[in-house]
């Protein structure tokens, strides 16, 4: 004798019946708890803002600045074949210094010596708007250093994004 197949019958209730009602249940619980005034607060909505910006810069953001970003800002710095050359060795060390006590990556996001996210996204749109960075100097020793045009585009949605996250979450 033949079973009930693959819409597995428990209770008298397939599965996809069972999602269905999972997904009507979810919701009416949400309802409930939002008529009966449980909200997120603003410290919890902005850790939570927080986490899928940092998320974001994980699976998006991260290796475009690991290629083009890390050398000077974070301490994983790969050295170029220059470094060991009398007066490179000071000039690199030194620039590499003042990139970090501006924006160090070597933590991921939110960054390890800013006060505020806000800020790190700001500054990183501005950066990246602008076409600051890498310095002229780097780039004439490093033709492929800059972003292209679909790295910048990414950085910059993603900024933009998380700035207005933020700030929905801060005027809640």
């Amino acid at each position: 004798m033949a079973g009930p197949g693959p819409a597995k019958l428990y209770f008298g209730v397939s599965r996809l019946r069972r999602a269905s009602l999972a997904r009507w249940l979810a919701a009416g619980l949400l309802a409930l708890a939002s008529s009966a005034g449980v909200y997120l607060s603003a410290q919890e909505e902005r850790q939570a803002s927080i986490a899928r910006i940092k998320t974001d810069y994980q699976a998006l953001i991260q290796p475009i600045f690991q290629a083009k970003c890390f050398d000077c800002h974070s301490d994983r710095t790969h050295y170029p074949f220059y470094y060991r050359l009398p007066g490179a060795k000071q000039i690199i060390d030194k620039d590499i210094r003042q990139a970090r006590k501006h924006l160090d990556m070597s933590q991921g996001f939110p960054f390890k010596n800013q006060i505020e996210p806000e800020k790190d996204l700001d500054v990183i749109h501005d950066v990246v708007s602008d076409d600051d960075m890498p310095p002229l100097l780097y780039r004439l020793a490093h033709w492929s250093s800059g972003l292209r045009e679909s790295e910048k585009m990414a950085i910059l949605r993603w900024a933009e994004l998380g700035k207005n996250s933020l700030s929905k979450a801060t005027h809640h």
